[in-house]
């Protein structure tokens, strides 16, 4: 079911809603498409929101403004825009404000985590896959084919806009994280390397953070029907491990 929120530009954008049978409150994933911050839509999360449904979650995909046309920080002001949203629509919606779960892939898993590293974060927990964790070095040479996403992302290359670069990267703002977050990354991408989801764990790990990286073998920025299986499975162990609880399977 479509649904209008107010982006944080304060005009609409849309949002396709999902919820299990019953009075609720549901825990709430909300799903981040990828795209590179400059393509894809809402519908690109459609066929797995049954599958969260099914094991008790309500399920929110919305749209968020994209790049060039909209540059860094329009899209991070949407996801924020969209969480609160959630929490203050919550009865309405029969959403748990206080089990709400961020999950993306890509642009998406990047969006995720910063939505967890906000200062004013409400998120329960967050999940990203293969996310680009550090924007600042994008225009070496290991970042061929992202720098042109990130360029337009961004509105400029690093040496341009440094503070901007600075702020976009999540390594950055680990002092912000209340939540426990899960990154998910292939060791064969080819697109997002996976030393980022390496370094952001180390990071993490220094700073006493609540991270847990995976690393797939054999998978590489688009995954596998098997790998996404195994994505799904270990995002569904997390959850229930953070919430304390089984979700019904």
């Amino acid at each position: 079911m479509a649904r209008e929120y107010p982006g944080g530009h304060g005009k609409p954008l849309l949002y396709d809603w999902y919820v299990p049978e019953g009075p609720g409150p549901f825990p709430t994933i909300v799903f981040w498409h990828g795209g590179g911050w400059i393509s894809g839509d809402r519908s690109m999360y459609a066929d797995e929101a049954p599958y969260w449904v099914s094991q008790g979650y309500a399920v929110a995909t919305p749209e968020y403004r994209l790049a060039p046309l909209y540059p860094f920080p329009a899209a991070v002001d949407d996801v924020n825009a969209f969480l609160w949203h959630l929490a203050t629509e919550a009865d309405e919606l029969r959403c748990d404000p206080k089990r709400i779960v961020s999950f993306g892939n890509s642009a998406g898993g990047h969006l995720s985590l910063m939505a967890a590293l906000d200062p004013a974060s409400i998120l329960a927990a967050s999940v990203a896959i293969c996310p680009i964790t550090d924007v600042r070095g994008t225009d070496q040479a290991e970042f061929q084919i992202a720098l042109s996403f990130v360029e337009q992302f961004m509105g400029g290359l690093p040496s341009e806009k440094p503070e901007a670069y600075e702020a976009a990267s999540p390594i950055t703002l680990l002092e912000n994280l209340r939540c426990p977050l899960l990154v998910i990354h292939g060791r064969d991408d080819e697109i997002v390397p996976v030393s980022q989801s390496r370094a952001f764990a180390a990071q993490a790990v220094q700073d006493g953070r609540l991270v847990t990286l995976l690393e797939l073998e054999g998978e590489a920025h688009s995954f596998t029907m098997d790998g996404w299986l195994k994505i799904r499975h270990e995002a569904t162990s997390f959850l229930r491990r953070v919430f304390d609880h089984a979700v019904a399977r």
